[in-house]
């Protein structure tokens, strides 16, 4: 089943039922934005360095990926022997750069389906249109989850549920703690593997769930030597489940994207117009928060910041080998020469160290070697991650519904910094919930119609018991005329002590013939409680994909991509 959604993108919600997608644009309207984007990028709408800086990173792109891909292709696929093509295979049948690109990304993390539902999308569209499917593994952004909810069926209170489960990750100085390390400096660690799983089989096993990826997956991260990068480790696994069920999207992180030369003409040319970047970001950040009224001040991403002459870039900058992301932050030469100084720190009072960047094009690609060599990492923050991938590799991106909100923030980036229109987006999500074997259907609309009732019952109970007394019971009759007759007869102010006390009393008397519904009407919205409370963790679309069985998910996820 898919939903799909035609309104503005502010109106973009998750969906709430299974097996059920979103898309803006339409589906069905996908090849026709397509289309749009590609006559864009064709046109002098398009600025000349941008089509000729596309040729060259998409060219990159390609030969990076499938040199990835190499590294892991034939345990993969003697691993999944059938006659699903091979990514490379795909791809090296395309000399032409020109057919379109679908390209999306994400963090390497054990994401939920409705994230992963992208990858399949992306497959999807690229076969439609006879192009290229990319996944782009983002593994400078920071790993900040350790663990994983698990739901189970508690031993002695028999309730529903969650536990957290550690991930076999450290950071490179096996610090447990990774919270705030980039992805490509977490590591594998085998420590504790087996009892994890097995708390998470048996966690599923209570609730019925058999077979889930998770036994898979862990038997795989077995194989991995401990100090094994965790993003690729991961990534790995999760393309070859896309192989093995017919996906043919290329894979490539972002960190080997970033040592290219493509990669450094493009920050090449946003460090020579900081000054503008830096202008426009915050601008265009300014705008729209206030369109949005939104008035933390860190949503969707903090301000760039400026001291003593130094502006703060949407870069990081910091060493290969370092566990903690720096800013990047510039400044021109003063005297007004072509030496610029890059910085990397909190602030200009606390710089770890400072590196020099010239505006000459050819200088600064020889310094940028060096800098590779050293384990110099230039990563850009989010919105210019998605610029960087919507405007010189993919003919069309496809974002989740997080992302796709916010990248209306880029567009106006892209607008007023690169002087172009902004290429359309696609976004996209699923929702799928766990099938508990254990927990019977119920509709969802009729268990909250059942609570609210309950609960007015449960309200006139105490405020009205005596709508509840049985009329051809003769002790309940005769206690409901007697309150009537009160009610009638209820004597002026002053005198009403006598009469209170007697009015109280029969109530009293109502309350203690009405007693048994009281209990049963409270074991009943428990009960209900109960199941409510359940609900919330069964339709909760946000468990890891590992935890669901591979024969049900990847089905369900591709039959909706289409």
């Amino acid at each position: 089943m898919t939903a799909e959604v035609a309104q503005g993108r502010e109106w973009i919600r998750a969906p709430r039922d299974n097996h059920t997608a979103v898309f803006h644009p339409a589906r069905a309207q996908v090849s026709s934005v397509l289309a749009q984007n590609i006559e864009l990028f064709r046109s002098s709408k398009t600025p000349a360095w941008i089509r000729e800086l596309r040729c060259q990173v998409r060219t990159s792109a390609l030969e990076t990926s499938q040199r990835y891909l190499a590294e892991y292709s034939a345990s993969l696929f003697h691993r999944h022997c059938n006659n699903v093509p091979r990514p490379t295979e795909l791809s090296s049948q395309r000399s032409d750069l020109e057919v379109p690109w679908i390209v999306g990304g994400h963090q390497p993390e054990l994401f939920h389906p409705g994230v992963w539902f992208k990858n399949f999308v992306i497959d999807s569209i690229a076969k439609e249109s006879g192009g290229i499917g990319l996944h782009t593994i983002i593994d400078h952004d920071l790993a900040r989850a350790a663990s994983i909810r698990v739901p189970k069926r508690d031993t002695f209170s028999g309730r529903l549920v969650q536990t957290a489960c550690d991930l076999p990750i450290c950071r490179s100085d096996a610090t447990r703690t990774v919270h705030q390390t980039p992805w490509h400096s977490a590591r594998i660690d085998r420590a504790g593997l087996r009892r994890t799983l097995r708390e998470i089989t048996d966690s599923l096993s209570s609730l019925g769930i058999q077979n889930p990826i998770a036994v898979d997956f862990w038997g795989h991260m077995e194989q991995m030597h401990d100090g094994t990068e965790a993003a690729i480790a991961f990534s790995q696994y999760r393309h070859s489940l896309e192989i093995k069920h017919g996906l043919s999207n290329l894979e490539l992180p972002f960190s080997r994207l970033a040592t290219s030369e493509p990669w450094q003409a493009f920050l090449h040319h946003c460090i020579v117009h900081g000054e503008k970047l830096h202008e426009i970001y915050n601008a265009s950040l300014q705008e729209y928060r206030a369109e949005e009224k939104i008035s933390n001040p860190t949503q969707p991403v903090p301000p760039l910041s400026s001291r003593d002459g130094w502006f703060e870039l949407p870069f990081w900058l910091y060493k290969i080998d370092s566990n903690v992301r720096q800013r990047l932050w510039a400044l021109p030469d003063p005297s007004g020469g072509n030496r610029w100084s890059l910085g990397s720190g909190l602030n200009p009072s606390v710089f770890d160290w400072v590196i020099d960047w010239s505006t000459d094009p050819d200088r600064s690609k020889k310094a940028w070697v060096g800098y590779l060599r050293d384990g110099i990492c230039v990563r850009p923050r989010a919105l210019l991650t998605t610029m960087f991938l919507r405007c010189f590799m993919a003919d069309l991106f496809v974002h989740g519904i997080g992302g796709g909100v916010y990248d209306r923030l880029t567009d106006a980036i892209i607008q007023r910094f690169l002087q172009m229109p902004a290429p359309s987006y696609l976004t996209c999500t699923a929702t799928e919930w766990l099938t508990m074997s254990e927990i019977p259907e119920m509709d969802t609309k009729a268990l909250h119609g059942q609570r609210q009732a309950l609960h007015r019952q449960s309200q006139l109970l105490r405020s009205r018991p005596e709508l509840f007394l049985e009329p051809n019971d003769a002790m309940d009759a005769e206690l409901r005329m007697h309150q009537d007759t009160l009610i009638a007869t209820v004597p002026p102010r002053g005198s009403k002590k006598r009469w209170h006390r007697e009015i109280t009393n029969v109530k009293t008397r109502i309350l203690e013939r009405v007693a048994a519904i009281r209990k049963e009407n409270e074991e009943q919205l428990q009960r209900i409680e109960q199941r409510v409370h359940e609900l919330r963790y069964l339709n909760s679309r946000e468990y890891s994909f590992i935890l669901f069985p591979e024969s049900t998910l990847l089905p369900s996820l591709r039959q909706m991509s289409r």
